[in-house]
């Protein structure tokens, strides 16, 4: 009977001849078919990877195909045939084992390599073996060789010199002018939110993005938002962990935004016996089967690590064979540490940290919102003059530091004030109840940091927010002493949007 390694080994290649995504994705983590244990599992190896880089537009490589290949070789002994049979009857891993078997492979041929230089080392000082009789100079300089390839062997994916990027760059530049159009947006588009597209050029790979305000101001509604509006325009799976709510609220807020009516209603009212609500139903739901294959709603808590995270990202990942996933946190102050920190501050610094490191692994966009402290609170109420910052975040005034992308909500008292008073005189003139006037706060979202901005954006756009449909409507830039232009396009937006009915 097989033992746990060699059975682990088995499923390990099985995954391998089953999926060509799980070839390149071993390949990129350094695997080399030394590594492995067996005479058998690196002979299956060789073939498999050539079979690959022959880059076959076949997605699975056959079986019957590696036989040949190793029958060619004189490779198919009954032994292999047999080694065959097992892997094939083995279920294929997630990438997620994949990569910790590579991992574990790579440190057991070091420490081969290790027990191999301890062997040598420990004849030359008896006067044995077959280096005996080296100059001790040669003989130490013979172990730094091999202590260097080692070194280099475990960083090598991390070192490269930079004339390899170069010529990828210059491949970039030659293919882009053979383009009908100049690209305007380096990540994932984000329309209809088309200010805040340009400002961020979209949203970026291996970018690490903060979102902080007060309570009430839209942080999670925003963050649905950007998330749908990814999926919707990219087709790439997005999961967005909530330690707050349930999957089945934000939901029901997805649902209440596209379709325009309040989440209350939705919750409580027979909205399909009615006529009205039935056909804003009907364009809510066909608005969310845009992305409701690819966003996954996690319902977060203390097992949710960062680590964990990153296994489910990759098990994503895998399942799409796509390299492109987007990952949204509400909030950072909630998320889990795998050991204890009493301090605060050191751990929200610590999560943030491995935050900003997760973005740059998976090369993926890792989005957090994050609350802000008392002070930060009172500097977002109606009479003052300043704003909350990134300082004010709850537990550290460092994340700053580690964000690719600082954005600060905060609520405009005077023009929100100003709106209602007119929606107010509107709803008199047409005969509409008060209690029938949408809540709607008008938000200032501040850009506080912008890696590699885009030349000639402000940084500082403005939303409605409406309330009571979880639903951000993008105004445009806000411009000083252009109030009255700002003041009509939301108006404008109000009429276009229905929303005064």
């Amino acid at each position: 009977m097989a033992d746990t390694r060699t059975i682990r080994e088995q499923t390990f290649m099985s995954g391998l001849i089953n999926d060509r995504f799980l070839i390149g994705k071993v390949i990129d983590e350094g695997l080399k078919p030394f590594m492995f244990r067996s005479r058998n599992a690196r002979n299956l190896f060789r073939i498999v990877f050539q079979m690959y880089d022959s880059r076959s537009s076949d997605k699975l490589i056959d079986i019957d195909r590696i036989r040949k290949q190793l029958d060619r070789r004189n490779l198919l002994t009954d032994e292999m045939e047999q080694y065959l049979e097992n892997v094939m009857d083995q279920k294929p891993p997630q990438l997620s084992e994949m990569i910790d078997y590579v991992d574990e492979l790579k440190r057991q041929a070091h420490r081969i390599r290790l027990g191999q230089i301890n062997t040598a080392i420990t004849e030359y000082l008896r006067g044995d073996g077959q280096n005996r009789s080296m100059e001790i100079s040669d003989f130490t300089g013979g172990l730094i060789r091999i202590l260097q390839e080692m070194r280099e062997d475990h960083i090598k994916e991390k070192l490269e010199p930079l004339k390899y990027k170069m010529y990828e760059l210059n491949r970039e530049l030659d293919a882009r002018e053979k383009m009908d159009e100049e690209i305007t947006v380096l990540g994932y588009s984000i329309a209809p939110l088309d200010a805040l597209n340009s400002a961020l050029s979209g949203i970026r790979k291996g970018f690490y993005y903060g979102l902080a305000g007060a309570p009430r101001r839209g942080k999670t509604n925003l963050s649905l938002e950007l998330a749908s509006r990814i999926v919707s325009n990219n087709q790439i799976p997005v999961l967005f962990y909530s330690w707050e709510q349930t999957t089945r609220t934000l939901s029901y807020r997805l649902l209440a935004k596209e379709s325009q009516i309040n989440t209350t209603v939705l919750q409580s009212h027979r909205v399909k016996g009615d006529r009205e609500l039935l056909k804003k139903l009907q364009r809510g739901w066909s608005a969310t089967e845009k992305y409701v294959n690819y966003l996954y709603i996690i319902e977060a808590g203390q097992k949710d690590a960062i680590e964990r995270i990153k296994i489910n990202a990759y098990n994503t990942m895998h399942e799409f064979e796509k390299e492109d996933i987007v990952i949204f946190l509400d909030y950072l102050q909630k998320i889990p540490l795998d050991r204890q920190i009493a301090e605060t501050a050191s751990k929200i610094d610590e999560l943030s940290s491995g935050l900003a490191d997760l973005s740059l692994e998976l090369n993926c966009p890792v989005f957090a919102v994050s609350s802000i402290d008392k002070e930060g609170c009172k500097l977002d109420e109606r009479h003052t003059s300043e704003r909350p910052t990134m300082h004010n975040c709850t537990g550290s005034g460092d994340i700053e530091y580690d964000l690719d992308v600082a954005l600060i909500l905060t609520k405009d008292w005077i023009e929100t004030e100003e709106l209602d008073k007119q929606l107010h005189e509107m709803s008199k003139l047409r005969g509409i109840p008060d209690e029938s006037v949408p809540r709607i706060d008008v938000i200032n979202l501040y850009i506080d940091k912008n890696r590699d901005a885009p030349e000639g954006t402000s940084n500082v756009i403005q939303y409605l927010f409406m309330i009571d449909y979880n639903k951000f409507i993008e105004i445009g830039y806000k411009v000083k002493d252009q109030y009255m232009s700002t003041y009509h396009k939301a108006i404008q937006l109000i009429e276009d949007y229905n929303l005064l009915a």
